[in-house]
């Protein structure tokens, strides 16, 4: 407007000045010199090398001069406010080039909550990606300073706007949008209105985009049922995170291992410690489900999983065709009776795509070189031509007799209802779904009552004497998905549950959980250490913290939960308890991860600090002695910036799941279609159920497990036991849980997933497998 207005004007007065002065003053004066008057009369006083002639020429300047001051000033400051609505996001519009982008609507009013959407979209493999974010409000410097940050320069373009409102989605181009994502507001005090209006926002743009691939994420597991038919995937992101916190109560480290498969990230080039290395390598896997190669049909899963797992991944499962169907059903190790068919897809776990590809794409010339490679009895001197293809080169290979612990995860197969009944304690217990307290997927088999007991039976004054109960102080008790983990069918060990909270249950949550057997409930103040020690935490297995607070953008949303880990950890350092414990806790947000034991910023104590209370505190378990002599080392500082919480201590250890880090499921299932299943089947959730196609009946399905590391196999290599265990035993490992060793400069243990097979195994080793 600002443009064309000043043209007219500049247009007209040129014009009429040079009509003015040729008819009333005889004087031609030419089109460039009108034009050169004109702007150096509107811009300056003039100059005086040209100036009217005649009355009438005056005149016109002085209408010229009037127009230009009533009309411009106020298109200009309109201009301005454009031009700041435009960098807050409220009037800008989004403009469409070649490279494809991603919209994202949600709340961000924190850098922190746009880092977490940001670094699961723009990772380092979509360097040609670029995301539009459609926001509520308009963007705070913090947010305005994280979107254009270096990584993330010219790929970010933040827009304000409704969701439901069809000129803000054209402002966004959403149609041609390669996907959009639906983000709530963790922080919203009614998480059912949330709901339902992302809910509303659903139905719009899938109204308004049919075509385009839509993605929800949810608070309620309940609110998927409103968006099946809207979305291409819509899920409860708590739902997930009680699953994945169960395991990890059951299995060390699992927490880390199954959220690391979901981010897609590189190793570094550089790392400060040798553990940070290993558990960086590890990092980089990810999860792959690809079409079969023709080479590798008819032979056993267990034998191809060993074979490609020496040129090129961990293969863990494989998509059974149904010719009946013409569907897929995933199944995890189908163990060393199932042969690979054409029709299968396998499922990786991988570090790069190019291995991928490799596999794709290898020609029977180089299939029959592999294993030829593969088999101890070829040597140099042999060809390709020496060896038989028909023969099972695995028949050659020595088979160690060694003895493997029984896994905890092994347990015989059991049908969907009623089929198993077992002797639980004092319960009569049966295999089967429970019901949930709301309309809800993806709920594991479950070991259930028959009869479940009266309340005042369950509720527990003192458990001083306990030992080898799970501790779970909570805030509240919506931990349905949670326990039904700890209570899964495939797993062999249950340990007796204590819930230490502030309140009894109310009816309906008891009887809710009152379905699982051996599950107690103790009312109390976790905060209080006379408590924790009635509640039998000196004997305690696990201490899990959780759902203490809410997201919330305050610094201090969620520290309850941080106070009581520490104040444990300060009674072991203190004598009060002998054990240290391990503490599991469930944080509000990534943040809160700095502030848990030991800090990423420093794990020893401040030399100052140690020397000023050694000084002050002569005689007692403290000594100057001690701090002079290199008992304690001055406290490291880190480089200044944004800490990467996955390579925090605690987090590498599996001892704390927040729930944001499980966003980037939802942001992957667009490239990656097949990633929630196997994630689902990781986390013991069988999606299937009895609707089995036949191509797999008699399949024994595998879960994830721990083994110790076999007798014998310490400083031989990770290649030596997965041959041992995938050939010989029918096991797929796919990583390991280290121990604190000096060697490794690690405070806590650590998880590396797939390593390579030339890495020595350590004693303490613990191996994450896939077992039936």
């Amino acid at each position: 407007m600002l443009v064309g207005t000043l043209f007219v004007i500049m247009y007209l007065g040129q014009c009429t000045f040079q009509l003015v002065e040729y008819r009333f003053g005889g004087r031609l004066i030419n089109i460039f010199d009108c034009f050169y008057f004109v702007v150096v009369t509107l811009s300056t006083v003039g100059y005086g090398d040209i100036s009217p002639s005649t009355k009438g020429g005056q005149v016109v300047v002085i209408c010229l001069i009037l127009t230009a001051l009533t009309v411009l000033p106020s298109l200009i400051s309109a201009l301005l406010a454009t031009i700041e609505e435009t960098k807050k996001g409220n009037g800008g519009v989004f403009t469409r080039g070649q490279a494809s982008y991603f919209v994202v609507l949600g709340h961000f009013d924190m850098a922190f909550k746009i880092n977490e959407v940001l670094g699961s979209i723009l990772h380092a493999h979509s360097t040609d990606e670029k995301v539009v974010i459609l926001g509520r409000s308009p963007a705070n410097h913090l947010v305005q300073a994280a979107i254009t940050a270096y990584q993330y320069k010219d790929r970010v373009t933040y827009l304000v706007g409704n969701g439901m409102d069809k000129h803000d989605l054209e402002r966004a181009q959403i149609s041609h949008a390669t996907a959009v994502y639906i983000i709530p507001d963790r922080g919203a005090p009614d998480h059912r209105k949330e709901d339902e209006k992302n809910t509303l926002r659903t139905w719009a743009i899938h109204t308004y985009a049919p075509d385009v691939p839509l993605f929800v994420n949810n608070l309620l597991p309940d609110t998927e049922s409103y968006q099946e038919m809207n979305a291409d995937a819509s899920l409860c992101i708590d739902d997930l995170k009680q699953l994945v916190l169960a395991l990890t109560v059951m299995y060390d480290g699992a927490s880390a291992f199954l959220i690391n498969l979901l981010h897609v990230s590189a190793p570094d080039s550089k790392y400060n410690t040798l553990w940070e290395s290993q558990y960086g390598d590890g990092f980089g896997n990810e999860m792959f489900s690809v079409p079969m190669n023709p080479n590798f049909v008819g032979m056993l899963f267990n034998e191809a999983s060993w074979l490609t797992f020496r040129e090129f991944q961990d293969m863990i499962g494989v998509r059974v065709y149904s010719k009946l169907t013409g569907l897929k059903t995933l199944v995890l190790n189908p163990g060393s009776t199932y042969k690979l068919a054409l029709e299968d897809e396998v499922v990786f776990l991988a570090q790069e795509i190019a291995d991928i590809d490799r596999f794709l794409n290898m020609t029977p010339t180089e299939y029959q070189t592999l294993v030829s490679r593969s088999n101890p009895k070829f040597s140099s001197n042999d060809t390709v031509s020496n060896v038989t293809p028909s023969t099972p080169y695995y028949g050659t290979l020595q088979r160690h007799s060694i003895s493997l612990p029984r896994l905890k995860s092994t347990l015989k197969p059991i049908s969907h209802r009623l089929a198993s009944i077992a002797d639980f304690g004092e319960s009569c217990i049966v295999m089967d779904i429970p019901e949930a307290p709301y309309e809800v997927s993806n709920v594991p088999q479950c070991r259930l009552r028959v009869l479940p007991p009266s309340f005042e039976e369950q509720i527990v004054e003192s458990a001083s004497d306990w030992s080898g109960h799970l501790l779970i102080c909570t805030g509240d008790y919506d931990v349905f998905k949670f326990v039904c983990g700890l209570r899964a069918a495939h797993l062999e060990k249950h340990h007796k549950i204590l819930f230490l909270a502030a309140r009894a249950p109310t009816k309906a949550e008891y009887s809710t959980l009152s379905v699982f057997p051996d599950i107690h409930y103790m009312v109390g103040d976790p905060s209080q250490k006379k408590v924790l020690l009635s509640a039998g935490l000196r004997g305690c297995h696990r201490v899990i913290l959780m759902k203490f607070g809410i997201y919330s953008s305050g610094d201090f949303a969620g520290s309850a939960a941080i106070m009581i880990s520490h104040l444990i950890y300060h009674m072991f350092q203190r004598g009060e308890i002998e054990q240290e414990k391990c503490v599991i806790l469930e944080a509000t947000k990534r943040p809160l991860i700095n502030y848990l034991h030991p800090t990423p910023t420093a794990t020893q104590v401040s030399y100052r600090r140690l020397f000023r209370s050694a000084f002050k505190n002569v005689g007692k378990s403290v000594g100057i002695n001690k701090t002079l002599d290199g008992g304690h080392r001055r406290k490291e500082k880190n480089v200044p910036g944004e800490v990467s919480y996955f390579y925090t201590p605690v987090f590498a250890a599996g001892r704390v799941v927040a729930a944001s880090m499980l966003d980037s499921v939802l942001f992957q299932l667009y490239k990656n279609p097949s990633l929630l299943e196997t994630f689902l089947m990781l986390c013991g959730v069988d999606k299937q159920g009895k609707n089995e196609s036949p191509e797999i009946m008699g399949v024994k399905k595998s879960w994830i497990g721990q083994i110790p590391l076999p007798p014998g196999f310490v400083n031989r290599t990770y290649g030596e036991l997965y041959q041992e265990l995938a050939l010989n035993q029918g096991i797929i490992p796919m990583g390991l849980y280290r121990q604190v060793y000096p060697t490794l400069r690690n405070k806590l243990p650590y998880v590396f997933t797939n390593p390579l097979s030339v890495v020595l195994l350590m004693e303490g080793d613990i191996v994450f497998v896939l077992a039936p």
